[in-house]
């Protein structure tokens, strides 16, 4: 399945703080599988996964088509089983941001993107080992 179908911003479903389930954890984090999506101050193109876990972990994530607007990425069958997603449209794709002392070094992990399914919650980590996306992609430049 493509992503190349740029997902909704995040419906009521999220908007509301539901809990996200990534049943695998994340990458070099595998203990840390609930989370909320919540707005955050810094504007309306950031948000924060807080992590039900581990309470004081909190990622800055983002939509990654407005970094890179030509990003895209396929959803194997795989992926799409484990996420129950049959329709595209139902996928929301993050990706997490490093936050540095200097706003203009922010950089984004393209290599590795969240793809939540909106309807369920599920959520996985994809890994893009043969895309020639980075993990420290910057946003500014």
């Amino acid at each position: 399945m493509m992503t190349d179908e740029r997902p909704t911003t995040p419906g009521p479903e999220l908007s509301q703080r539901r809990a996200l389930v990534f049943d695998e954890g994340l990458i070099g984090c595998p203990d840390w599988r609930h989370f909320t999506l919540e707005p955050d101050a810094a504007g309306p193109a950031i948000q924060l996964l807080r992590s039900l876990d581990e309470p004081e972990v909190a990622l800055y994530v983002s939509d990654p088509f407005t970094i890179l607007p030509e990003y895209e990425f396929e959803v194997g069958d795989t992926d799409s089983s484990l996420l129950e997603l049959s329709d595209p449209g139902d996928a929301l794709v993050l990706v997490i941001l490093t936050a540095r002392d200097d706003p203009a070094s922010v950089t984004a992990n393209l290599l590795g993107p969240l793809v939540v399914n909106i309807r369920t919650g599920r959520g996985r980590q994809l890994v893009l080992a043969e895309s020639g996306y980075s993990a420290q992609h910057p946003i500014v430049g």
